[in-house]
């Protein structure tokens, strides 16, 4: 399979939405669409994808460059990666993470972090094969009511 990697653009989001629905994210397809679209115009988050024969969408990653005060320094954040399932095994999300890898640190961002699900054991080995060390606990809680139209406002 021929593979083109490259930033992510506007015409890619149907294919970028429908390969986060496999991760079984079900997410408001509107909504999810103009946080792309924000995203796209914001310098602090880069996408790329990984684009096989006609054009199709096989593989996606996010990037977040944040200013963070406990490392007195810039962070990348990968916050999605995620390959089509009959893709992997072909290199592609090393692909996609070595250059993310390689943009956070012309970015002058000092570590690359990532959080996984605690049920894809898969993905706990490939990001431990590709260098990246578990060192903390993320916890997660819900808020509810504030989920109403938030992204309107950051």
């Amino acid at each position: 399979m021929t593979l083109q990697f490259r930033p992510a653009t506007p015409p890619d989001f149907d294919a970028i939405h429908a390969l986060i629905k496999i991760l079984g994210h079900d997410l408001d397809f509107a909504r999810t669409r103009q946080i792309y679209l924000d995203n796209l115009d914001n310098p602090n988050v880069r996408y790329r994808v990984a684009v096989a024969e006609a054009a199709r969408v096989v593989g996606f990653i996010s990037l977040s460059l944040q200013k963070h005060l406990h490392h007195a320094a810039i962070i990348g954040e990968i916050q999605e990666l995620i390959i089509e399932p009959a893709c992997r095994g072909q290199n592609i999300g090393q692909t996609l993470l070595r250059q993310m890898e390689q943009i956070a640190l012309q970015a002058g961002a000092v570590t690359v972090e990532l959080s996984t699900g605690t049920h894809r054991k898969d993905a706990h080995r490939f990001y431990e094969r590709e260098g990246f060390l578990r060192s903390h606990y993320r916890f997660v809680k819900e808020l509810q009511a504030a989920r109403q139209d938030t992204c309107q406002q950051i």
